[in-house]
């Protein structure tokens, strides 16, 4: 089964033309009334990463030092439109993660000039949710930056980067020196708009900055397990 962690796939067409259009539009509504903006730096216990030890607001400069729009709760004409997509899509998306149930929460994220995410792994498992397994995230693309901004898998060949099961080792992020400075081949994706790529949760991933104009996306993991954690 760990092999599923490490594979990469993608639903073209995860949502239409006119589903994207109605995720922004509900989008907009929510962020246009919140004080902050869902700036994390604003509020860094928003984010959706956590290191152990370290508080939020160093997480956040770990991951997203310059900072992106976070938002954890989206409006309910949102979750709609992806219920909807994420059951259409749901055999396509098993045909490379056969165990895979169903799709867990949604976040809304966005990269303005300057921003981005360091590299990181995700994990299959998480502490506080015992029983859920993760088998991949989701990225669907709303709009792209002007210049800048895409998004990467890494993968790296060290073998000191797993255990002697040959599982990724935990707390593999940007603070950790050994895995920044370990040699690796970046692969860059540009998805067209609506469209989902997906990557295991042992994938090291993330994004260039953003130069020009703002990248929006939706993000979840593929998952099993813990009905109280799917979407």
């Amino acid at each position: 089964m760990s092999q599923h962690y490490s594979s990469i796939h993608s639903v073209e067409k995860f949502l239409t033309g006119e589903e994207t259009a109605a995720v922004i539009d509900a989008l907009d509504v929510a962020i246009g009334a919140a004080a902050d903006g869902f700036d994390i730096r604003q509020a860094p216990e928003r984010s959706v990463h956590e290191i152990t030890g370290h508080s939020p607001a160093d997480t956040v400069e770990v991951f997203e030092p310059a900072g992106r729009t976070e938002m954890r709760h989206l409006p309910s004409e949102a979750i709609a439109v992806l219920n909807t997509a994420s059951d259409r899509a749901l055999p396509k998306i098993q045909a490379v993660f056969p165990f895979a149930e169903g799709i867990g929460d949604w976040i809304y994220i966005d990269y303005g000039p300057g921003q981005f995410v360091t590299p990181h792994i995700d994990y299959p498992s998480d502490p506080s949710c015992p029983g859920l397994v993760k088998y991949a995230a989701i990225s669907v693309t709303l709009q792209h930056a002007t210049k800048g901004g895409e998004f990467f898998v890494e993968t790296i060949s060290d073998p000191d980067q797993r255990d002697s099961d040959g599982r990724v080792l935990r707390d593999l992020h940007w603070a950790d020196r050994d895995f920044r400075e370990r040699s690796r081949t970046r692969w860059l994706v540009r998805p067209g708009l609506g469209d989902a790529i997906l990557w295991g949760t042992e994938v090291s991933h993330g994004t260039r900055p953003v130069h020009q104009g703002c990248e929006r996306k939706l993000i979840a993991f593929v998952q099993a397990g813990n009905a109280a954690a799917m979407g």
